[in-house]
């Protein structure tokens, strides 16, 4: 849904008039520190520029609202702390009256979204100070900050959408206003959310939920187009990954019509990913800092779209490989070290307090077809928060097995400034090592004597042999360790049926492999060479569906913040 840009000016004017005639403290000088910069096809730029530190009252605006999300990003920003004088308590119509919100309030707040003129929105707050301690002298300030508010519902993370073009169930239609060299430039596009790596399928149901009348569609010039979908590079000087069509496997698709029982299967990878970094010789892993969604774009194209098919082996094989070592990962975003902390992308996963949760299970899962006696590597690491030193222990399967890990202590609990956590790592290889049922599971316990202390997981890897054996009919794999490049047979178990097997390497364009029947072993001959990784699958997933997405069950109107909303303090006066 586009926003006109009258509409988003009109309601910056509502909100002006609110302000000054509610009482709040604001000057024509004031209320012009927010203003517009550049307009766009698609968005606004508002700038924010407060040279000379003072300390005012918040600033308001009002941004489209869809998806659960307010449509604004912060594009540049600048906070500095400030110890106030006499110069900079800016008082302007009510001196001792005037209220700047607590440190631990975010910079931006996003009020209750509701309906105005018929458009769902919702206001911000933009805090300009921020009190550090309550009657103290000491603020954060913002010196200069520039928001990007979008006026089209999709606009901050796909394509401006054509206003005319006729919109399907939840946006998935997308007919894109674009360049004329991008492939969204022409016909109608259907984006499929996916958030994790899998061969997924879509049958006339999902189709049909998309928006799309099989029955009129001819299924040979189905298309689906994507990127790698990973974080991008850093460096604005750095290659981007650029939208590509990806060979798809169409069944049914011969006669020239979509059947009820036909389907389309392809593979898709989700923003985060476990790989091996040919520099370091090791495997890692990636967490999107950003995003838990990769896109796919399914059209309807003039012609046929790329397919999948099968390559044979380049050769014979040298040797036959029926175990790998194993790369398993956990990472999860749950919370920052500091309240306080609004921005920057570390994050901690499950935590640790010394007095009600000192000792939990970190990590769980089972490693099918592990060979019994063999060495598991475990990698982790943790973070903590007190102004003494922490410590961890821990556990594999009810045994301690693994060194403690320290944690340094930070200087202050309170500054605004410095550390507000320390991160160490530990990594260890248990040699001779059993499980029970092919079954690992870490526990870790966390000590600091002061309240108040926090402990964190960053993250957890794991690595451990074990054989090419699948779990739920999907086999995630890559050569030995000891892979030379040399062409070897891969022999899978596990699988019900004969599954698909791709050469995964590159995401966006994947390699499907040519699949023998062993008994009850399937056989596929390929490179050995480290860095490559492969999928196996018999099932298939069902990509998740956006109008699975959340919507407000009862929207109500738009409510325009009061400045005694917002948790302020008064400034001594």
């Amino acid at each position: 849904m586009a926003i006109p840009r009258s509409f988003i000016a009109s309601l910056g004017i509502l909100f002006a008039f609110f302000v000054l005639f509610s009482g709040g403290a604001a000057t024509d000088a004031h209320a012009q520190q927010l203003r517009v910069i550049s307009q766009a096809d698609g968005f606004t730029d508002y700038e924010l520029v407060n040279e000379r530190l003072k300390i005012t009252a918040p600033e308001y605006l009002v941004v489209p609202w869809s998806d659960g999300q307010a449509r604004y990003r912060v594009m540049e920003q600048e906070i500095v702390p400030v110890r106030a004088d006499s110069t900079q308590m800016h008082y302007v119509h009510h001196p001792g009256q005037y209220l700047i919100a607590g440190r631990d309030t975010p910079v931006i707040q996003t009020g209750q979204p509701g309906y105005t003129r018929g458009q769902m929105v919702a206001p911000l707050t933009i805090h300009i100070a921020r009190q550090n301690e309550p009657q103290g002298t000491t603020f954060q300030v913002i010196r200069h900050m520039r928001i990007r508010v979008f006026e089209d519902a999709d606009a901050a993370v796909t394509p401006r959408l054509d206003r005319a073009a006729p919109s399907a169930r939840d946006d998935a239609s997308l007919t894109a206003s674009l360049t004329a060299d991008s492939p969204l430039a022409n016909g109608q596009w259907y984006r499929i959310p996916i958030t994790e790596d899998n061969i997924y399928t879509l049958d006339s149901d999902y189709l049909e939920d998309l928006g799309i009348s099989v029955s009129q569609i001819d299924p040979r010039n189905i298309q689906i187009w994507t990127t790698p979908g990973y974080e991008l590079p850093h460096r604005n000087s750095d290659p981007r990954p650029q939208l590509a069509q990806i060979p798809i496997i169409v069944e049914g698709e011969s006669d020239g019509s979509f059947d009820s029982g036909d389907r389309v299967i392809f593979y898709s990878n989700g923003p985060n990913r476990g790989f091996f970094n040919t520099t370091l010789n090791r495997f890692e892993h990636r967490l999107h800092p950003y995003s838990r969604y990769n896109y796919v774009y399914l059209t309807i194209g003039q012609a046929a779209g790329l397919r999948l098919g099968t390559t044979p082996p380049q050769g014979s094989a040298t040797r036959d490989v029926t175990e790998f070592r194993d790369f398993r990962w956990l990472e999860q975003d749950r919370e920052k070290s500091e309240s306080r902390i609004k921005s920057g992308t570390q994050w901690f996963g499950q935590g640790f307090d010394p007095l009600t949760s000192a000792s939990q299970t970190i990590f769980t899962d089972t490693l099918a077809g592990f060979r019994q006696g063999s060495n598991i590597e475990i990698w982790v690491s943790m973070g903590g928060r007190s102004t003494s030193p922490s410590r961890f222990s821990f556990t594999v399967n009810g045994s301690t097995a693994l060194p403690d890990l320290s944690i340094p202590a930070i200087n202050s609990m309170t500054s605004a400034t410095g550390l507000s956590a320390q991160i160490r790592e530990l990594r260890q290889t248990l040699n001779g090592f059993s499980l029970n049922n092919d079954v690992i599971t870490i526990g870790a316990s966390f000590q600091n004597p002061e309240s108040g202390s926090r402990g964190w997981v960053n993250w957890v890897r794991i690595r451990a042999d074990r054989a090419l054996q699948a779990t739920g009919n999907r086999l995630d794999f890559h050569p030995p360790d000891d892979g030379d490049g040399s062409l070897v047979r891969y022999r899978l178990t596990g699988f019900t049926s004969q599954p698909i097997v791709l050469d995964i390497t590159d995401p966006a364009q994947p390699v499907r492999l040519q699949v023998s029947q062993s008994g009850n072993a399937y056989t596929v001959t390929h490179s050995s060479a480290r860095e490559r990784r492969f999928l196996a699958q018999s099932s298939f997933r069902r990509p998740e569906s956006r109008r699975a997405r959340s919507q407000p069950e009862h929207p109500q109107p738009v409510r325009l913040p009061r400045l005694c909303d917002h948790h302020s303090r008064r400034l001594p006066g």
